[in-house]
């Protein structure tokens, strides 16, 4: 908690120091976030799960406490020109104790492992106004959220290369709007060899070596290094319209000696150096190498909109480390000839004339075609849809209901079935789904079928259902 209190101290400092150079209004304080908290039960023991909500939808499946506090401050400010510094925190804890660190603490009457995650989310400086002729540009240099696109309603991110960057956003081009940015990540949970010594899955513990003798020669940790390379171009070119078309190179480097390998998930090293493999039942494991290879995807947004609510489309297509499904690329999978298509819907209507009602929702279909990857099928299917129809019952008072489903086909496999019916009263002064600052009561009804045998032990490790109840009350605000 000390190192806590530390950080946030410091960052409280940063933001209300005086700027060096004199500004025409002086600095700004802004505070901006997002949280969920609450408390329920799950029908076979226990509190709340929460069971693929990117697929099935987050409403009354949710069972986790979650917080993001932004701070941010224009530090300078002359004519057009302006110095903004932005910060965020993240704070993700289960709910298991009322006292959730992120470290071992004794509680007195017992103890505690960390059960809560600290995270920095957002660290950056944004320059406005700095290239002549260009009021709206903005250059821009830390960790961001860079122009991020969600589904609200499955809590899940469609287009996001968000980490430590630089770019350049809101160049004036023609009719639109051009942004250029550079941001990287990493990526753990690899197989992988040194100079051809296999090591243990996970996050390498060495990568130093002696390419003469294949000796390590030191001992500090590094994950595979993805940079993306991602140019927008984006403006509203009808009333109440707005259209974006973003292109996404993705580039893995692993360093020098390193290659990285399916099977091989265990491995042990005898006394004379002998490496025997082993896979989870013992059995020789023989393995690929594979290269991570660079990977390319394409994204265009439609949105239209009106006093009767939104539309958006989103069409995307893929290659290699992207067709994994979702906005995060995955090169520790071989994936080196595979290719993502899909197709995005969602918005918010009103469709009668009593304002009260609002009906949202969310469409989605994905085709991943293998090709010659390694890979346990050929190609893969999945189609998602979600509604949520809501009435406003009073000034304070909103009714609600949920249905989410999922089909998932994989090529000589069975298909794979969820669902998932939400009923939930919000108390809330906001009329939309989308503007969340409620209290809500819920019970949630989730259902799965299929032949799939690594969902054998659907909500638990230990026994198999197909189906569970759970209810409970949330808190939500955004601010």
């Amino acid at each position: 908690m000390r190192k806590l209190n530390v950080l946030a101290v410091s960052v409280m400092a940063a933001l209300m120091a005086a700027p060096a150079m004199a500004d025409d209004d002086g600095p700004t304080f802004d505070f901006h976030g997002c949280m969920r908290s609450g408390i329920g039960h799950y029908s076979h023991g226990g509190s709340v799960v929460s069971y693929d909500k990117k697929n099935v939808g987050r409403l009354g499946n949710e069972g986790d406490s979650y917080l993001e506090t932004e701070f941010g401050s224009r530090l300078f400010k002359k004519g057009d020109t302006e110095f903004y510094l932005d910060t965020m925190l993240g704070y993700a804890a289960n709910d298991n104790n009322d006292y959730e660190g992120t470290g071992f603490f004794n509680l007195g009457s017992g103890s505690s492992s960390s059960s809560m995650n600290v995270g920095l989310r957002q660290l950056n400086l944004q320059a406005k106004g700095i290239i002549p002729g260009q009021k709206d540009a903005v250059i821009w240099a830390g960790k961001r959220y860079y122009q991020r696109h969600d589904i609200h309603l499955w809590d899940t991110y469609y287009m996001d290369i968000s980490g430590a960057g630089a770019g350049i956003e809101n160049l004036k081009i023609g009719p639109g709007q051009l942004s250029i940015a550079w941001t990287r990540k990493s990526n753990n949970g690899l197989n992988y060899e040194i100079d051809g010594n296999l090591k243990e899955e996970g996050r390498p513990t060495y990568i130093g070596w002696d390419k003469k003798t294949g000796e390590l020669t030191k001992s500090y940790g590094e994950w595979l290094n993805v940079n993306f390379y991602d140019i927008r171009y984006a403006g509203s070119y009808w009333d109440g319209g707005w259209l974006e078309f973003i292109a996404t190179f993705e580039n893995p480097e692993s360093p020098d000696g390193y290659s990285f390998r399916n099977g091989d998930k265990y491995v042990n090293t005898l006394a004379d150096g002998t490496v025997i493999k082993e896979d989870s039942t013992g059995k020789d494991s023989t393995g690929t190498n594979y290269d991570p290879r660079n990977g390319f995807q394409l994204t265009t947004n439609i949105v239209f909109s009106g006093s009767w609510g939104w539309n958006k489309t989103a069409l995307q297509f893929g290659t290699h480390s992207w067709a994994t499904g979702s906005a995060y690329v995955n090169p520790s999978r071989d994936l080196r000839d595979a290719k993502i298509y899909r197709f995005i819907n969602q918005g918010e209507i009103t469709p009668f004339d009593d304002k009260n009602f609002h009906f949202s929702h969310a469409v989605r279909y994905t085709y991943f075609d293998y090709g010659d990857s390694e890979t346990e099928v050929d190609n893969e299917k999945e189609f998602a849809v979600i509604v949520r129809p809501s009435y406003k019952v009073n000034s304070y008072g909103r009714v609600e209901a949920d249905v989410g489903l999922y089909w998932d086909k994989k090529d000589g496999q069975g298909d794979l079935q969820e669902q998932k019916y939400t009923l939930a009263y919000a108390i809330s002064p906001t009329d939309t789904n989308w503007a969340q600052l409620q209290i809500m009561f819920y019970g949630t009804y989730l259902h799965v079928s299929n032949n799939n045998e690594k969902l054998k032990t659907m909500f638990d490790d230990q026994n198999s259902y197909d189906s569970a109840f759970q209810f409970g009350v949330q808190a939500e605000a955004w601010w």
